[in-house]
């Protein structure tokens, strides 16, 4: 039984020592094992773990070689996770309204009535003191993924708001 295995790693360490140095005496090696479950078993067989794994190594790497196999990455489908991804530009949503009345309510929140009869209320959480007096100016309002948002002609800021009526 001893001999075996040591007839057994003498082979595969002349396989594993070939392989490292030339691909040619390896593939001449590897031909002369009559399967591949032969060399699997031979690489199995091998006690120890450093040479065991240079076995495997060496035997993938040579029929990766013998049969012009190139390891590649499977891409993944494009319909994976529910579907594709739409990559084509978004278009914002864009309104354009003049205000012709604004209100505060009790709750120091601004109503803004728009000449179309909509109202429209101030909902973002900003108590800066704004002065809406005399309201009568020109609103682009845009929607986003939170809700919509105003903002006045000629001024940077924007303020979220939400349809009343």
């Amino acid at each position: 039984m001893r001999n075996a295995k040591t007839a057994i790693i003498l082979t595969l360490s002349t396989f594993v020592l070939a392989a490292s140095q030339s691909p040619a005496l390896a593939r001449e090696k590897a031909q002369d094992y009559r399967s591949l479950s032969a060399l699997i078993t031979d690489c199995a067989s091998v006690q120890q773990d450093i040479p065991r794994l240079e076995c495997y190594d060496s035997l993938s790497t040579e029929l990766v070689k013998q049969h012009d196999v190139e390891p590649e990455l499977d891409k993944l489908p494009e319909d994976i996770g529910g579907g594709q991804f739409d990559t084509r530009p978004k278009r914002e949503e864009l309104s354009r309204g003049l205000v012709v009345s604004c209100k505060k309510s009790l709750d120091k929140k601004w109503f803004f009535i728009f000449e179309s009869g909509q109202v429209w209320k101030q909902v973002n959480a900003d108590n800066r003191r704004y002065n809406y007096k005399g309201c009568n100016f020109k609103v682009t309002v845009k929607k986003d993924g939170f809700g919509y948002k105003m903002q006045i002609d000629g001024q940077d800021r924007e303020i979220r708001i939400k349809r009343y009526k």
